[in-house]
């Protein structure tokens, strides 16, 4: 993975706690989504409605939620192009307890484009960081798709969840999967003292792999046998060809959590994904000089909202 990898990963991160940036122009948004298993769902997040005709959905990765530093200033930029923004929190990000999320849980992103508060417009650009870009590329391949949504793009995101979980529990990885268990295990807390929790809250606290939470904790929460029967019905890497509707992939070649070698090989079979590799840059950290190749400022933000707007 390199220097340069952990660098672009921790660079954009350390300079967003020592300079937060400033508040959006946007509100509080919640929906309420039926649930076979609660009964219902809060899903919380963030809308800047500015009267225009085109709105961007974006979702945050695993272990983050809406004010995470690489989703607030992508908003704004959409803000500032003239669409409208919608930063969405996957189920129980915002430490509310509610319930748990998965790469594959994209129901609640189809709520959102049924709710009145995207009733207005036109056209919707969705894109999502690391796990939210799975999330947000399995909602684009489903049958059903709102006709509205033009386009998606990913942003550092694994496709291959069997190979990206395994290459995360590395050894060589361990300072990430220690940040984003922490996380995890926050929500875990949340869902006990909300009586979510589905499993025993004790025996989880000793999970020292994502494999494992996810063999003893989001496999049985939605249905299946095992972490590997989760990856193989929800990954991205057999289903790129249903997409329906043009789709990009932003990915750094040194990425210390989504390992180059576990997305490309499912992407170099897909012609339909328009895909772009970088070398200078790590986990959804990009250089402000980034050039993808598209008309533009450069910069991460700038390039692939110029790359969804063109299907606006």
């Amino acid at each position: 993975m390199g220097v340069v990898g952990h660098y672009w990963t921790l660079r954009p991160f350390v300079e967003g706690v020592l300079r937060p940036p400033a508040p959006l122009p946007d509100a509080p948004l919640e929906l309420v989504v039926p649930d076979a298993h609660h009964g219902e769902v809060r899903v919380r997040g963030r809308h800047a409605d500015r009267g225009a005709r085109t709105v961007l959905v974006a979702l945050h990765g695993l272990g983050g939620d809406v004010d995470s530093t690489y989703l607030v200033p992508f908003a704004r930029a959409a803000i500032e192009r003239g669409i409208d923004a919608v930063r969405l929190g996957l189920r129980g990000s915002d430490g509310s307890g509610e319930d748990l999320y998965h790469a594959g849980l994209d129901v609640d992103l189809h709520a959102l484009f049924a709710s009145p508060a995207l009733a207005r417009y036109e056209s919707i650009l969705l894109a999502g960081f690391s796990l939210g870009g799975h999330v947000a590329l399995r909602a684009a391949a489903r049958e059903g798709l709102d006709p509205r949504v033009r386009a998606v793009a990913a942003v550092g995101s694994p496709i291959d969840l069997g190979r990206g979980a395994q290459a995360f529990d590395e050894p060589a990885r361990w300072i990430y999967r220690r940040h984003v268990l922490a996380s995890l295990q926050r929500h875990a807390d949340a869902l006990e003292r909300r009586g979510r929790l589905h499993v025993p809250r004790a025996p989880l606290r000793a999970i020292r792999t994502i494999v494992e939470w996810d063999d003893r904790v989001v496999a049985p929460r939605f249905g299946y046998a095992s972490a590997a029967a989760y990856y193989e019905g929800e990954s991205m890497a057999s289903r790129l060809d249903a997409l329906r509707v043009p789709a990009l992939y932003v990915g750094a070649r040194h990425d210390p959590m989504v390992p180059f070698h576990t997305a490309d090989p499912a992407l170099s079979r897909a012609p339909g994904v328009e895909v772009r590799w970088t070398d200078r840059a790590g986990h959804v950290g990009f250089p402000p000089d980034l050039d993808l190749g598209f008309a533009g400022p450069r910069g991460l933000s700038p390039q692939v909202l110029g790359w969804l707007a063109r299907f606006a």
